[in-house]
């Protein structure tokens, strides 16, 4: 790539940077940062935005690498001069920074909690006034072109406006006059020190993220706890269930581990090929739980019945004598031993 196209495709980058600039506000004296509050915005949005940022910084990093090593590239292929070379390159800084001005103030003015107080309440306020011009037929067009005046030219044109409406509905309008006022200043006064509120922002992002993963954390858990009751009591699920005999502490390690398992799949596992067979064995259980049931059930069955026909064989020894019953605990072939006389 040449240096000219290089340097072209820069130029267009600080024009846009400049015309995201140009949209935002007069930027006002420096002044202390106010809180801002973002209680109210939603966590997912929250997400998806510093999402977003992230990605953007990372990108944007990535480009400056990559213009600069194209930049040396194309000296060295010229034949140009270190000074020249060092020259092209804080051009190049410069622009990168300015992109970067930019950045930041695309991420403050399109916060999901700052557009949530500055745009979408002033919005709100512009809407009420609204409302009430056309409740009194006042035009409210002209009522907007009063409110994107100069102050002093403002008021004398609200002033026009407002001697054409009836006492109440003036006073109404000037209250949401009053608030929208209010809410410009505070975004002047929040916005003269972008740096520090971007940092601020940033940092309440984290903690929305943090308190948000670990409220997920502890849904999850009682979650677990609360299928692992159930389906101890209502369903009797064998290999969930703990037992109270100290000769069982084996078979007790077993079910912690199968729950450990469970909460490490809940809480960490995000492979969807994992996840996959995890879900297909979840279905499978109940199904597979069945079938080993109905296997026991006729394993006993047939044992009980192969116990009668043992119990039931004649046996008697050489005097005549009915031969004694095996013990319980005693094979068949054991039982049959004891009838014999001894010698």
């Amino acid at each position: 790539m040449s240096l000219e196209i290089v340097t072209a495709r820069l130029q267009l980058a600080a024009v846009l940077a400049v015309a995201l600039c140009a949209c935002g506000e007069k930027k006002p004296e420096p002044v202390t940062v106010q809180d801002v509050d973002v209680d109210a915005v939603g966590l997912r949005e929250l997400r998806s935005h510093y999402k977003t940022l992230k990605q953007t910084t990372r990108t944007e990093h990535e480009r400056l690498q990559t213009l600069e090593k194209q930049l040396e590239e194309a000296k060295k292929a010229q034949g140009q001069t270190p000074a020249e070379v060092e020259a092209q390159l804080r051009d190049l800084q410069q622009k990168n920074q300015e992109l970067s001005e930019a950045l930041e103030q695309g991420y403050v003015e399109n916060h999901p909690a700052i557009r949530a107080k500055y745009v979408d309440g002033r919005n709100k306020e512009v809407s009420k006034a609204h409302r009430i011009l056309d409740a009194v037929k006042a035009d409210a067009k002209a009522w907007d072109r009063a409110m994107s005046l100069p102050l002093e030219q403002r008021l004398e044109a609200l002033e026009e406006i407002h001697l054409m409406m009836p006492q109440a509905a003036k006073d109404l309008l000037s209250r949401s006059e009053s608030a929208i006022d209010e809410l410009d200043l505070e975004k002047e006064q929040v916005f003269a020190d972008r740096k520090g509120l971007r940092e601020k922002l940033q940092q309440q992002d984290l903690l929305q993220r943090r308190a948000m993963f670990e409220n997920e954390q502890k849904e999850t858990l009682a979650d677990l706890d609360f299928a692992e009751k159930d389906l101890v009591e209502r369903l009797g699920i064998e290999t969930l269930r703990k037992s109270d005999n100290p000769a069982h502490a084996k078979w007790n390690e077993g079910v912690d581990r199968r729950i450990s398992e469970a909460k490490m799949l809940m809480l960490e596992v995000d492979d969807r090929k994992v996840m996959s067979r995890a879900a297909l064995l979840a279905a499978s259980a109940l199904d597979y739980r069945q079938l080993w049931q109905s296997e026991r059930d006729r394993r006993i069955e047939a044992e009980k019945r192969n116990k009668t026909f043992d119990q039931a064989e004649p046996r008697a020894d050489d005097r005549g004598e009915e031969a004694p019953k095996g013990d319980d605990k005693m094979t068949f072939a054991e039982a049959v031993a004891a009838s014999f006389p001894r010698r």
